[in-house]
């Protein structure tokens, strides 16, 4: 049963409240394929999550948000990230931080996990001297249902090599059922938690690198000058910001400035360029 437009214009209006996504008024096939989706989960039929909605049931309002906000994502996605991550920035920050022997990273709307178990594997892998230091990785996002299998930390064999080669599938993970689960050392270096980045940030410590890529494409302009404010206050002043390749800070009133060339680039506040990490190249 398709959608009606009052329907849709309900769903709208509730996930731009409580996630600050805007969905496009061409998309309602979306809408309807993911509240489908929910209806069987749910075990309801799609009529009832609609009247759940339209009667203002507060945890059915909860889920139908849940499911419009759940997005792709992939182990190492777009890859340049992480090498400008390992080869740049963390060798500058190892320097800077000799003394305190410890680094704060945040993987905002990590969505399932893949993005902040790649962080952990790629510091692994290229970061040898970080053994013994104090590495703490949050990872955040607004679905407790994408937090739960994050958590959880177990993709099936698809999700798995999308990104990863297959020493690091056999190294990281090992077989679970018809899929692969996450090896514990790994599971227990990211700590998961809720959050929702359009409203006010709960108090934070500091951290030396913000991951939050592929999502201020779905804010309105006030709400990604909102939410590029709440996360440069807890950027450290020498910190690295990590957006997606498509998204850019231009026209934002910020002291924050694009840094590294082509498709290798991240942000970091305005001042000396810091020198190079004395890692290879970076092949952009």
């Amino acid at each position: 049963m398709p959608i009606q437009p009052r329907d849709f214009e309900v769903i709208r209006r509730l996930v731009e409240s409580d996630s600050g996504i805007l969905l496009p008024t061409d998309k309602s096939y979306l809408v309807e394929m993911r509240l489908e989706r929910l209806a069987r989960d749910e075990g309801r039929s799609l009529e009832e999550i609609l009247d759940g909605l339209h009667a203002g049931w507060a945890a059915m309002q909860s889920r139908v948000v849940d499911a419009m906000t759940t997005n792709e994502t992939f182990f190492f996605r777009d890859v340049f990230p992480f090498q400008v991550l390992t080869h740049e920035v963390l060798p500058a920050l190892i320097r800077a931080r000799q003394d305190r022997r410890r680094l704060r990273i945040w993987s905002a709307a990590c969505s399932t996990g893949q993005e902040p178990y790649s962080l952990v594997i790629a510091i692994r892998e290229s970061c040898p001297e970080l053994l013994g230091w104090e590495l703490e990785v949050l990872a955040t996002d607004l679905s407790q249902r994408a937090l739960e299998r994050a958590r959880e930390g177990w993709y099936t064999a698809v999700e798995v090599h999308r990104g990863l080669t297959q020493k690091q599938v056999e190294q990281y993970f090992h077989p679970d059922g018809r899929g692969f689960r996450i090896e514990p050392s790994l599971r227990q270096a990211v700590e998961f938690r809720q959050m929702n980045l359009v409203q006010k940030l709960p108090p934070l410590e500091p951290f030396d690198i913000v991951f939050i890529r592929n999502v201020l494409i779905y804010f309105d302009i006030d709400t990604k000058r909102r939410v590029v404010s709440e996360v440069e206050s807890v950027l450290r002043p020498d910190g690295a910001l990590f957006l997606g390749n498509g998204e850019s800070l231009q026209g934002f009133d910020t002291t924050i400035e694009r840094r590294g060339l082509g498709k290798a680039g991240y942000f970091q506040r305005s001042g000396p360029t810091p020198p190079p990490g004395g890692r290879k190249t970076i092949p952009l």
